[in-house]
């Protein structure tokens, strides 16, 4: 089953792996992890999940790909500002009807996914922006970086991989590429020829 960071998984009602108490009793919960990235060395029978619990504690752990009973991309923000706290809800509705289509990661959509208050004062809300063509870039960045919302997050490109939107924003060369398997330093040029408009 192919898997791609930031996304959720829920594992079988069988799985007993060798976890850690608090990862035990989410899964108990029926509550899915997120996908995390896999080291080209892992076992690629493998996928590595994350956990964050209140208040504010990763726990990372592998499970053996079957044991995956259902995968989910990461929440729409349309969707997952409904669980945002009053303060940011005006400002997340006007940015969702500015650049329909964003989706979510981090503290919100773990708010949203487990129904628990992850979000504080201190929160970034992290946008995963995924345009489908080069022209679509420059505009969706001008409207997350002109937002007075306290964002971060990633752009995501065709072929998976992603960038820090702010780091590309600042026009840095080279600029750090996440993919699911690898970390690296890659020209804005190459990684844009991805996109095949």
């Amino acid at each position: 089953m192919p898997v791609k960071r930031h996304d959720w998984v829920w594992l079988t009602s069988q799985w007993a792996g060798d976890a850690p108490p608090d990862v035990i009793a989410h899964h108990q919960a029926g509550l899915p992890f997120v996908v995390a990235r896999q080291a080209p060395q892992d076992d690629k029978q493998k996928c590595n999940l994350g956990l964050t619990t209140i208040p504010k504690v990763r726990t990372g752990f592998s499970v053996v790909k079957t044991d995956i009973h259902r995968i989910a991309s990461p929440p729409l923000l349309e969707t997952a500002l409904s669980v945002a706290p009053d303060p940011w809800r005006p400002g997340l509705v006007a940015l969702n009807q500015a650049l329909p289509g964003l989706q979510v990661f981090g503290s919100l959509a773990w708010q949203y996914v487990t129904g628990q208050s992850h979000m504080t004062e201190q929160s970034d809300v992290d946008i995963l922006f995924t345009p489908t063509t080069r022209a679509a870039i420059e505009p969706g960045l001008r409207i997350l970086a002109e937002s007075d919302l306290r964002l971060d997050g990633e752009m995501v490109f065709p072929d998976g991989c992603a960038v820090s939107w702010k780091e590309w924003v600042l026009g840095k060369n080279p600029v750090l590429i996440k993919c699911m398997q690898s970390v690296g330093l890659w020209d804005r040029a190459v990684m844009l020829k991805a996109f095949s408009t």
